[in-house]
């Protein structure tokens, strides 16, 4: 069935895929307001995400998840990754959280659109996780995106300060792993130390806790929150 017609079939999805093209425009005029990009960019890039959209798509509907449904950072959020990808131009990327690898194959895609940068992506295969049977994580990236990718297996309390004092500087930080309220503020709180002004902090599921909110009125950033969940905030000089 067509992407067309199960929108006839689902209200709740058409209402969901609506919301997320309405989250989406917004986010695009705040990338011109604070980046000064012209508009007219922003949704050629936008444009450029479907090609990756459909590719995604017919990989996961091939396969069969474990109940509970796929866990991907995935629709309007993972296109809105895109875009602030080709808008910053990072040359390193750290990402927290690899499951699928919904997220980690729009980043690459951005990246080789850039013709540029690199992402460091921290994650294992944790028991329990939303990946099909017989798969491990990022299994959803294509070999073609695979060179700019360097993947470090093992949890993020354990691999993510020795990664960062490597790379020594981070222009893009990416948490997508365990939600807690401790691990949040501990990512976020380590990162921020490698940031230098202009680049930017990403979370997924920022109500599953304060910490997002507590880093923004104790650092006076910029911010902007996608449909409740994906937040992104621009580190200030």
């Amino acid at each position: 069935m067509t992407p067309e017609l199960r929108l006839l079939f689902k209200p709740r999805l058409w209402l969901s895929v609506a919301r997320g093209r309405i989250e989406l425009e917004g986010f695009l005029w705040w990338l011109n307001s604070e980046f000064g990009r012209p508009y007219s960019e922003l949704r050629r890039f936008l444009h450029e995400t479907r090609r990756w959209k459909a590719c995604a798509e017919r990989r996961l509907d091939d396969v069969a998840f474990p109940p509970g449904g796929r866990g991907a950072l995935d629709g309007p959020y993972a296109q809105a990754l895109y875009v602030l990808v080709r808008v910053l131009r990072p040359r390193v990327i750290v990402e927290t959280g690899i499951g699928n690898g919904y997220s980690s194959l729009f980043l690459l895609a951005a990246l080789e659109s850039n013709g540029e940068g690199h992402l460091h992506s921290i994650g294992w295969d944790e028991p329990g996780a939303y990946l099909p049977a017989g798969s491990t994580s990022g299994w959803l990236v294509p070999s073609e995106l695979g060179r700019r990718w360097r993947r470090i297996e093992g949890r993020s309390s354990e691999e993510l300060p020795g990664l960062l004092r490597r790379l020594g500087s981070v222009d893009l930080f990416l948490h997508d792993s365990d939600h807690s309220r401790e691990n949040q503020a501990f990512e976020m709180s380590e990162a921020w130390r490698y940031l230098p002004p202009g680049s930017v902090i990403a979370c997924d599921d920022v109500r599953a806790s304060d910490a997002f909110d507590t880093l923004l009125s104790e650092r006076h950033c910029r911010a902007r929150i996608i449909d409740g969940r994906l937040g992104v905030l621009i580190k200030q000089g």
